[in-house]
């Protein structure tokens, strides 16, 4: 939080303080939504209090975005499952940049970055995104979890719901923990859009009722269920379209679930949109 952030301020006069200078760090390279939030951080942080600089594990999607906004974006060689070689370079670049701050998103990252904070001795503050189906006390994953919550100085949860699962499989103290809903950026909607020629361009009629799901076609997000509601949808509403939005592990087997069903034309899988 910036109250949490604006303390590591407070031991230096005002005309004394430099940037704070903030690590941020993800393993996936998007689109998507934690992705999204980082674009978002970057972008709208006050540059004159922090200065960022962002460390992906390969180029790609949010590579692309964060490098045409100017950000300092750095990608790091990393190795296998336990991954050392990731946990040396993640010291190295702290220690040569002189970072204030680690900031990073979703469980393998949480975990190796926490490590790497706490061994050079800087405060670490990891956000969780949804991924916590990883998170058991029966299972392998179950370290990874611990050691975030024993290592991190802050745990942020996008919801409720993800803060208040992670405590119950993991025991730490709930002060340690805060919610902080994904922030939207409402100015990439500021833009003047022809409907009818959009619905056009679709195939979708102007008496049409439409739907439309937007997120990665992965297992967690759960389109198959949109999928089978569709079916019962259309036998009492008929015109209806579905937009299925996003691209993934599951668009195959998605298509052919819709396909099986028999929804037709009735459900539109659009892929990866830049326009939504």
């Amino acid at each position: 939080s910036n109250k949490f952030i604006s303390s590591l301020h407070s031991f230096k006069p005002d005309n004394q303080m430099p940037p704070v200078k903030i690590l941020h760090l993800i393993q996936t390279s998007g689109p998507g939504g934690a992705e999204t939030i980082i674009i978002n951080l970057v972008s709208n942080i006050d540059k004159e209090k922090y200065q960022s600089t962002v460390g992906l594990l390969k180029k790609g999607w949010l590579y692309e975005q964060l490098a045409a906004n100017g950000a300092d974006v750095r990608i790091i060689t990393s190795g296998g499952s336990f991954d050392f070689k990731l946990l040396y370079y993640l010291v190295k670049l702290i220690n040569k940049e002189r970072i204030d701050l680690v900031h990073s998103h979703l469980m393998d990252m949480n975990f190796y970055s926490s490590i790497a904070a706490k061994l050079v001795g800087i405060p670490h503050i990891a956000t969780e995104h949804g991924d916590i189906h990883h998170v058991s006390k029966n299972s392998r994953f179950g370290l990874k979890p611990k050691a975030i919550s024993s290592l991190s100085t802050r745990l942020v949860f996008v919801s409720r719901f993800t803060q208040e699962a992670f405590l119950k499989r993991i025991s730490l103290d709930g002060r340690k923990t805060e919610v902080i809903y994904n922030g939207i950026d409402f100015r990439i909607f500021d833009r003047e859009i022809d409907i009818k020629r959009k619905r056009a361009d679709l195939g979708i009629q102007e008496h049409d009722f439409v739907v439309g799901n937007v997120g990665n076609l992965y297992p967690v997000k759960g389109q198959t269920y949109l999928l089978q509601a569709a079916c019962r949808v259309l036998r009492r509403v008929p015109n209806v379209k579905f937009l299925v939005i996003g691209r993934g592990e599951l668009e195959n087997k998605l298509t052919q679930e819709a396909k099986n069903l028999k929804l037709g034309n009735h459900v539109l899988f659009l892929g990866f949109r830049g326009d939504t």
